[in-house]
């Protein structure tokens, strides 16, 4: 019965363990008082930290990993998104900017 319920408690134990994905993402974002907003990818799962500023217009910008891509013409309180892949402006939950220095950052677990 020992060995039943070993090899039992093994099989659960093992179960559990599957392939998984780490999706994560880290940008951090400033806009200064000239419009300047710059984009430091500090990480990304994909290589790249994607920007969308949907103002009057859309406007993307891409970073590669450790290092940063800047976007003029930036003004306070326009909404903003960022990614690990290029943003779809109706689906990215953009946050407005405002000028200083703003953290953005998400992790995400996909079992496959």
């Amino acid at each position: 019965m020992n060995k039943a319920w070993g090899w039992l408690v093994l099989a659960a134990a093992l179960g559990g363990c599957g392939d998984e994905q780490v999706h994560q993402m880290k940008a951090e974002v400033t806009l200064s008082d000239t419009g300047r907003l710059a984009v430091a990818c500090k990480q990304s799962s994909s290589g790249e930290c994607h920007a969308l500023v949907l103002g009057t217009t859309l406007v993307r910008g891409v970073a590669k990993a450790g290092a940063d891509t800047t976007i003029d013409g930036v003004i306070p309180g326009v909404r903003f998104c960022v990614g690990e892949v290029a943003p779809e402006p109706d689906k990215c939950g953009p946050k407005e900017l405002a000028v200083g220095t703003t953290i953005f950052s998400h992790r995400k677990v996909v079992k496959n």
